[in-house]
């Protein structure tokens, strides 16, 4: 079984990693080469893909119709292709055009990447073989069903709790950084929830300080597609709130992506963490 990885960001390397180590044969291609260390790498996607029997697209979002397009033209007739990225449904539908016999499988990630076990949901036709394909890469699959776009809309739907509570985790963090210096509120919280809360929390502000220019927008396209009819104004003021955060993040001086928690709260919190 041979496998072509496009995207080599988080996800298409933890992927790559995890296939490299099953012993399966990959080869990856991403347009920033320096992506791709450690790789056997094709110089296009179309080169990546021609003699591959799966391919993974862990692309962004926007280029899903593009790498399907790749596929459909330089792939051969049995070849299958995941599509992991953040697409909307409608989105994935039309990629999957791109590959007669139902052979576009909607892959949707539904954890961080990061995660020992991160969560897959899978939906097409093809979804069953696609399971079996990824087996034994630390996964746990899920099937949404025979629709291309079903898993899709899973994350969409699961996106209407987590960007909300990403944004007022974080909030409840940087305001408590100066008002409750010993943390009791987010312990109340986590008694509350009777989970580690404040590990969550802690993932939620590190992972907002990677990707909130895009949690705003995300939020929009749940809330749009998803969403109960008339809810838009529970969710527009959490998207206003998650594009604040993204602000926030671009400003001089703002802490890198791999700063202590701690720094990333001080910038945050309202005085700077001076206390006043």
């Amino acid at each position: 079984m041979s496998w072509a990885v496009l995207g080599m960001g988080p996800v298409g390397q933890r992927f790559a990693d995890e296939l490299e180590g099953a012993g399966r044969q990959v080869v990856v291609y991403d347009p920033v080469p320096g992506r791709c260390a450690g790789h056997r790498v094709a110089d296009s996607a179309a080169a990546a893909v021609e003699s591959a029997t799966w391919v993974l697209s862990a692309v962004p979002a926007a280029a899903c119709d593009t790498a399907a397009q790749a596929v459909g033209r330089a792939a051969g007739e049995d070849t299958h292709l995941v599509d992991i990225s953040s697409a909307e449904p409608e989105a994935k539908r039309t990629a999957a055009r791109r590959l007669p016999d139902g052979r576009y499988v909607d892959a949707t990630l539904l954890d961080a990447i990061t995660v020992e076990t991160p969560l897959v949901c899978l939906s097409g036709p093809h979804r069953e073989a696609a399971a079996a394909a990824l087996a034994g890469l630390g996964l746990e699959i899920v099937s949404a069903g025979p629709q291309v776009g079903t898993a899709a809309r899973v994350k969409l739907l699961r996106s209407l709790v987590m960007k909300p509570l990403e944004l007022l985790t974080i909030e409840l963090m940087a305001r408590a950084r100066d008002l409750d210096p010993e943390g009791i509120a987010l312990r109340s919280v986590e008694r509350s929830l009777r989970t580690p809360f404040r590990t969550v929390a802690h993932d939620f502000l590190t992972s907002n300080r990677l990707h909130a220019g895009r949690r705003a927008a995300e939020l929009v396209a749940a809330a749009a597609a998803v969403a109960a009819p008339g809810s838009a104004p529970v969710y527009a003021p959490m998207a206003e709130g998650l594009a604040r955060l993204a602000e926030r993040w671009r400003e001089p001086g703002a802490p890198a992506a791999d700063a202590p928690a701690e720094l990333l709260l001080t910038h945050l919190s309202p005085d700077g963490g001076s206390g006043r």
